[in-house]
């Protein structure tokens, strides 16, 4: 948007035709899996200070739901991060179907190398956050009552 451009939002009741669903996503690359493991573990302990202060106030419920939305995470988080060398060969090999040994190859000269199902891919894994939001718009009986035409 310009210096000068200027939105003019109406006022009163909105036509039935401007009415739409929202719907809003949010993608966020992170490092790596064990980054997000960490953000979440480390949300934990002050979500739940944070719980411990808003024992009667309005806010609990989304704290509390935070809360438990960091631990979920972390958990899930735990099998893919902690796996170590061998545990991400077991991953990689499986989704391929595969059991996770290693072959040998044999160039023309006689030369052998060891591979494994780790060598077969890229370097780290890609992380990405997906958050969507949507809200949908309510059928035309519902927003007649509303004075919605």
């Amino acid at each position: 948007m310009g210096k000068n451009d200027v939105t003019v939002l109406k006022k009163g009741v909105p036509k039935l035709r401007e009415l739409k669903d929202v719907d809003q996503q949010i993608n966020i690359p992170l490092a790596s899996a064990a980054a997000l493991k960490q953000a979440f573990d480390s949300a934990i302990p002050q979500l739940g200070r944070e719980l411990a202060k808003s024992y009667h106030t309005y806010g609990r419920k989304a704290v509390l739901d935070a809360t438990s939305l960091a631990a979920d995470a972390s958990i899930a988080l735990t099998d893919m991060v902690e796996t170590g060398y061998h545990g991400r060969n077991d991953i990689l090999s499986q989704a391929a179907g595969y059991e996770a040994e290693s072959w040998v190859v044999t160039d023309k000269c006689g030369n052998s190398v060891r591979f494994n199902w780790n060598d077969l891919y890229e370097g780290d894994e890609e992380v990405e956050i997906i958050i969507r939001i949507s809200r949908k718009v309510k059928d035309a009986k519902e927003l007649a009552k509303a004075g919605v035409k």
